[in-house]
């Protein structure tokens, strides 16, 4: 007698269909992706965002320093570079700098989180109309409100409702913000989960 081989059955997915197995998307519910997400969204984050400042347009730089690994999770430091372009007549925006103390929940179910903060920053006008006497800088302050929806394991889009005060002479950067950008996390780069 001789032996005799059987065929290899043919692949089948998850359901048990022919066919190769499908690609699945995140699990919202399973722990392991929730814990990796969580992980992977506490480290330090780099982000841009736009959209309305005040009566103008306004576009930020933005990196997110957690204070330390547990209470990094949710809180600490973000430094903002800003930039408020204006209606009116002729180009006369306004560009600066600050600190803003946040505050975050963690990542729910790996989708989801709120965030909220707010700081002071200084500004200045580089390019003055001739012949305007009004001050060329400026200090203000602001907070935010913030909600992040992850789009992979370590990007995010933001929206983010907030004030501040004016920081430019005619008031152009003073008022309402309503802002959409994006954020990039460092966090968990050793692979942890």
């Amino acid at each position: 007698m001789t032996a005799t081989s059987t065929p290899d059955p043919a692949p089948t997915s998850a359901r048990g269909l022919p066919g190769p197995a499908p690609i699945l998307g995140p699990r919202f519910f399973d722990e392991r992706y929730i814990d990796r997400i969580n992980r992977n969204l506490r480290g330090v984050g780099v982000g841009f965002d736009q959209g309305l400042w005040g009566s103008g347009f306004g576009q930020s730089l933005k990196v997110s320093i957690p204070f330390g690994k547990r209470v990094g999770q949710f809180f600490g430091l973000r430094v903002r570079g800003l930039a408020v372009y204006g209606p009116g007549q002729g180009l006369d925006p306004v560009f600066g700098g600050g600190l803003e103390i946040f505050g975050r929940t963690p990542v729910f179910l790996g989708l989801l989180r709120a965030y909220g903060g707010g700081g002071a920053w200084a500004t200045t006008r580089p390019l003055i109309p001739e012949g305007d006497t009004t001050a060329r800088s400026g200090i203000g302050g602001g907070g935010h409100f913030g909600l992040e929806i992850v789009i992979s394991p370590r990007t995010t889009f933001t929206f983010e409702i907030g004030g501040q005060s004016p920081t430019h002479a005619r008031g152009l950067d003073g008022g309402a913000s309503v802002t959409g950008g994006i954020m990039l996390y460092l966090g968990n780069l050793g692979g942890r989960g």
